[in-house]
């Protein structure tokens, strides 16, 4: 595994960023770490008007998913999976879907 799906999940992100699909959500730039690291990673925060989201991607191919209540912070999903060339858009559009549910 190598960091090309990292990019390929970046670039994802900003794809559905720019085209404004999801107009409730709120998405940032994707933020990637220090490809001096054993394992580099990227991740994503997102928000909309109840809830902030991140989701962190590892060339090791874990992924946490992270969603929070703004009212309350409590965490309303955690998980963690394995990202891949086969599944991450599928992944990151439940993601996003699960934000705005």
């Amino acid at each position: 595994m190598n960091s090309r799906l990292l990019k390929a999940i970046g670039n994802w992100f900003n794809e559905i960023r720019i085209s404004n699909r999801y107009p409730t959500i709120s998405i940032n730039q994707p933020v990637f770490s220090c490809v001096d690291t054993n394992n580099p990673s990227m991740y994503v925060d997102a928000e909309t008007a109840t809830k902030l989201a991140r989701i962190t991607v590892w060339v090791s191919q874990e992924c946490n998913i992270e969603i929070l209540s703004k009212a309350t912070g409590t965490t309303l999903i955690f998980k963690q999976i394995l990202m891949d060339d086969d599944n991450y858009e599928e992944n990151c559009t439940a993601f996003l879907l699960n934000l705005i549910a």
